[in-house]
């Protein structure tokens, strides 16, 4: 199997003296970065393994289904809560537009990772959806819907694909559940720094390493993912990553880091 040696991804501190975190396994190394604390997979597969052997399709699926049959019933009272809460605030993507509309209400938006084009089905007919997809499978469905709207998905990774675009190009950039994936996320962020118009923003979500669920549940949190996630991040790390990129942090209060939610989200802008 390929994979490839990187260093932090925060301070690009190369660790490989450092001994593995303890949630290292079947081969895959995380450390912690001891200079900025960022606990990363030193040993990622390659870009392209991704597209291949560990396509999201294949890999998110299979990890799925292996924790449900060890932890059944953990996970019959988490899908409960799940639905309560779809129910009661609306899910994932919900949030996700709510958040969009209040930061760019109009124009041409970027959903890097964008999978099956879910989320770019969803945008109203005020946005202009783009995207780009590593998997070949899944940004060939995309493609369809962004296409009918005047829009395209790259396929190819991320960091590539948004160099395709030109500078100040998107109103608005979607990382959904995505950032947590990627080799190379400073490089990303400074490319999705380059593509939006000055003022516009970048909407992030990413699962919260320092939630008290992550030290409860150790190897059976929900984020902790092998090999599918390379970052996990805490506060503190996401935003320092995110700043050394060039933005500036607009949203990102108690609530979008509340330590009893596995995720945390946050907007930040391009610099005027």
């Amino acid at each position: 199997m390929d994979r490839e040696h990187r260093s932090c991804a925060v301070c690009e501190r190369d660790n490989r003296e450092e001994a593995p975190e303890t949630h290292s396994r079947d081969g895959w190394i995380l450390k912690e970065c001891p200079d900025c604390s960022l606990v990363y997979l030193e040993n990622p597969a390659t870009y392209e393994t991704l597209v291949s052997d560990h396509a999201w399709e294949k890999s998110f699926f299979a990890e799925r289904a292996s924790r449900r049959r060890n932890r059944r019933a953990h996970y019959l009272l988490s899908d409960g809560y799940k639905l309560i809460k779809r129910v009661v605030r609306g899910g994932g993507h919900v949030k996700l537009l709510r958040v969009l509309r209040a930061a760019a209400p109009e124009g041409r938006v970027l959903d890097v990772g964008c999978g099956f084009g879910r989320t770019l089905a969803m945008l109203g007919s005020s946005y202009t959806p783009f995207g780009v997809e590593i998997s070949a499978e899944q940004a060939k469905q995309a493609d369809v819907t962004a296409t009918a709207r005047g829009g395209w998905v790259v396929q190819a990774s991320a960091t590539e694909g948004v160099r395709t675009f030109d500078e100040g190009f998107f109103d608005g950039v979607i990382m959904h559940a995505f950032l947590e994936h990627e080799n190379a996320p400073r490089e990303l962020l400074e490319g999705v720094h380059r593509v939006l118009k000055p003022g516009a923003p970048a909407i992030i979500k990413v699962p919260n390493w320092a939630s008290v669920n992550r030290r409860l549940r150790g190897d059976g949190w929900c984020g902790l993912r092998l090999p599918d996630h390379v970052n996990y991040f805490t506060p503190r790390t996401l935003r320092a990553i995110v700043e050394r990129a060039g933005f500036k942090i607009e949203r990102f209060g108690l609530r979008e880091r509340w330590p009893l939610s596995d995720n945390m989200w946050m907007v930040a802008r391009r610099p005027r």
